[in-house]
């Protein structure tokens, strides 16, 4: 439950409860009556109009901003990692059009190393993925925010000793979840900045493997394969990070 909609109970639930229960005795009294006030409930339940209405919008709006999370997650699913495979499937394509068996083989080495590229790519896409699109952690950095400011002003305004060391005890556990938390976010974020320089890097590769390259360029080429091979190293330790981080916040 967001905090928007858990607001919108707190405000309304009470009010929209004794108007409830004032429909209910209405029609108690109705029956007791043999049907003569009836029509005394339709005022009762007319003034629960606008509590319903807003508990309403604000179920339908988590509903429409889950979905919204739901589709751009789905749509930019692998994104990355199919970009490379695209580059692997056009190498492996221009090999068995070209004449040059020595070219060719050259061609569908790289086209394996895309294979192998690709991969890592995805399980690191993947990762990144679930971490942007897990309800709980977003939910968690909102709510412990404000967990640890109530609990820092209940700590200025508590005069007895015990109960202040347990305020400030549970301010210090919500501090070190905090902190757990923003170190997942930002390793999130440096997973997305090696995602984008290593495609750009394969990319690079690509283009190169496209055109006749003389010998000094093969070389370059393979510069930017050993690059290449560099980064992904480094994602599969962002990989790592991210698994140890995540092991943190579960424990």
């Amino acid at each position: 439950m967001s905090e928007t909609l858990r607001r919108a109970m707190r405000k309304n639930l009470p009010l929209l409860t004794v108007q409830i229960f004032l429909a209910a005795l209405n029609l108690t009294i109705n029956q007791m009556n043999g049907g003569t006030t009836f029509w005394a409930i339709y005022p009762i339940l007319g003034m629960a109009i606008p509590q319903v209405i807003t508990i309403g919008q604000a179920l339908l709006g988590e509903a429409d901003v889950a979905r919204d999370v739901s589709v751009n997650v789905n749509v930019k699913e692998h994104l990355y990692a199919d970009q490379v495979r695209r580059y692997q499937e056009e190498l492996e394509h221009r090999a068995l059009l070209i004449e040059s068996t020595t070219r060719s083989e050259r061609l569908n080495v790289l086209a394996e190393q895309f294979g192998g590229w690709a991969d890592k790519v995805e399980a690191m896409e993947e990762q990144v993925r679930l971490l942007k699109g897990d309800a709980l952690v977003q939910n968690d950095l909102h709510t412990v925010t404000e967990s640890l400011q109530t609990l820092q002003e209940r700590i200025l305004g508590e005069s007895d000793a015990g109960v202040r060391h347990s305020l400030e005890q549970a301010a210090t556990a919500r501090r070190t979840q905090l902190a757990a938390l923003e170190k997942l976010a930002a390793t999130t974020r440096h997973a997305e900045a090696q995602l984008e320089a290593t495609v750009a890097s394969l990319g690079a590769i690509y283009t190169q493997a496209m055109t006749n390259l003389s010998t000094n360029h093969t070389a370059d080429s393979r510069h930017l394969t050993a690059e290449v091979d560099e980064r992904v190293r480094v994602l599969q330790d962002e990989l790592a990070a991210i698994e140890e981080v995540r092991g943190g916040r579960t424990a």
